[in-house]
């Protein structure tokens, strides 16, 4: 994940989607004001090769507002009026925040991308890296599910830990299944965890 600052004027990301109802086109996609965001949940758009997903956050509050990203910890400084560009390279479900209104919250989800699908395998990706960044501790977690007739079909571990960039599933049965993934980085001894991305749903 990085934090990008923009120029007062900036266009809003088509490619992201709200969980509210749509932004209007003159409008950045997500505004903060001293009540907080709006809207207070986003889902970008898919992890895609070399493609992160990207958010703009535009500070429409009565003052400067620092906005840090919860899983990585990385800040960034958005003047009064200014806009802030981050941008997120792996699916996951992760929470933006800002020290001078400690009870503001940006919810932002990035769901991981289908890239092919039939009975003979599901291939997922989970990061834009195209290959496994050696420099990163980053691990990740992928899980499946088969949606059966069951009221609660349970997620089943397909990697644990992995630094691979996508995998290949093969279906046992014929359906409808959900993929979920999310992002872990080693602290020491300690392994810190985001929340699971949006579900990747498939039909095969």
């Amino acid at each position: 994940m990085r934090f990008r600052l923009l120029t007062l004027t900036a266009t809003v990301v088509a490619l992201v989607l709200t969980l509210a109802a749509p932004a209007a086109a003159s409008t950045p996609l997500v505004e903060f004001t001293d009540n907080g965001f709006v809207p207070s949940s986003v889902v970008l758009d898919a992890i895609r090769l070399n493609v992160g997903a990207s958010l703009d956050i535009h500070n429409s509050s009565s003052q400067n507002v620092v906005f840090c990203e919860q899983v990585s910890g990385t800040c960034g400084f958005a003047a009064v009026g200014q806009d802030s560009g981050w941008e997120f390279d792996a699916a996951d479900t992760t929470m933006i925040t800002t020290p001078q209104f400690p009870n503001a919250h940006l919810i932002v989800g990035v769901p991981m991308h289908l890239e092919a699908a039939s009975r003979a395998g599901i291939t997922v990706r989970w990061t834009s890296h195209a290959v496994p960044d050696p420099s990163a501790p980053s691990r990740f977690d992928v899980q499946w599910r088969h949606d059966t007739s069951e009221n609660h079909p349970r997620w089943r571990d397909f990697a644990v830990q992995t630094t691979n960039v996508e995998g290949t599933f093969a279906p046992p049965h014929p359906g409808h299944y959900a993929f979920r993934s999310r992002l872990c980085d080693n602290f020491g001894l300690l392994v810190f965890c985001s929340l699971w991305s949006p579900e990747l749903e498939v039909h095969v």
